[in-house]
C-alpha cells in the first residue's frame, strides 16, 4: 500500500506534568491563560494572559530563576515567560513537523494543533511521545488543504505591498489603505489579517515539505 505523503493537520492532546511554567503560573491564578509562541527543544517561550494582577504575577514569576530564564511584560495584559521546554514540546521540536496552536488545560495537559508533511512523520511523532511515557490522544486528524487568496485578497495586499505598507519605513497607514479602496479600517484590516495567515501557512506547509 502507497504511503500517503500529502500534509495533514492534527489536534493532539498530550498528557504530561513537567512544564514548570505552566505548574507555576496556574498554582497562583487557576484561570490564567497560556500560549506558547516559540517551541524549542531547550527552552519554550509562553505568553501568559493571567485573571490576577499582572504586575503582581509578573513580579512573583521572578523570584524563580531556576523555573523561569526570562520575563517580560507584552502588551496591555500577557506577560512573555521563557522556561524550560517540557517533555511533549521537547520531543515535538525534534521532529519534521510546525505546532500552529496550543493551549494548556489545566495543570498536566496541552493540546497541540499541527501540520506534517505526511501522516506517517505525525505517526512517527505520536509513537515517540508514548514512547517516553506520554498519553497522547489524537482529537482529530485531516488532510492539510492549501487554501487560496481570494482576488479580493490578492488586490489589497498587492497594492499594499506596492504602496510601502511594508516597508520598514511604512509609507502608507492602514487607514490611508482603506480610504484607497473607500472601505473602513477595520474591514481592510480583516481583509489583510485573513490573507497573511493563508500566506504564512503556505510558508510553513513549504518548510517542512
Amino acid at each position: 500500500m502507497r504511503q500517503n505523503k500529502n500534509p495533514v493537520e492534527a489536534l493532539i492532546e498530550v498528557e504530561r506534568s513537567d512544564c514548570w511554567v505552566t505548574n507555576l503560573v496556574l498554582d497562583r491564578d487557576k484561570d490564567a491563560k497560556i500560549e506558547r509562541l516559540r517551541i524549542g527543544e531547550l527552552t519554550t517561550i509562553h505568553m501568559v494572559k493571567p485573571t490576577m494582577d499582572r504586575r503582581a504575577l509578573f513580579n512573583d514569576l521572578k523570584k524563580y530563576p531556576g523555573i523561569i530564564l526570562k520575563a517580560n511584560l507584552g502588551g496591555k495584559d500577557s506577560i512573555w515567560v521563557e522556561g524550560k521546554s517540557c517533555a511533549s514540546c521537547r520531543l515535538l521540536e525534534s521532529f519534521n513537523i510546525i505546532v500552529i496552536g496550543e493551549r494548556s488545560i489545566g495543570f498536566d495537559k496541552v493540546r497541540y494543533k499541527i501540520i506534517a508533511p505526511s501522516r506517517n512523520e505525525l505517526n512517527k511523532a505520536i509513537r515517540k511521545l508514548k514512547e517516553e511515557d506520554l498519553n497522547v490522544i489524537v482529537l482529530s486528524i485531516s488532510e492539510y488543504n492549501k487554501v487560496e487568496l481570494t482576488p479580493r485578497e490578492k488586490e489589497i495586499i498587492n497594492a499594499a505591498f506596492k504602496l510601502g505598507y511594508f516597508d520598514i519605513d511604512r509609507q502608507i497607514s492602514m487607514k490611508d489603505l482603506a480610504k484607497n479602496f473607500g472601505i473602513k479600517t477595520a474591514s481592510i484590516s480583516d481583509v489583510m489579517r485573513r490573507a497573511l495567515k493563508k500566506i504564512v501557512m503556505e510558508y510553513l506547509e513549504d518548510s517542512i515539505s
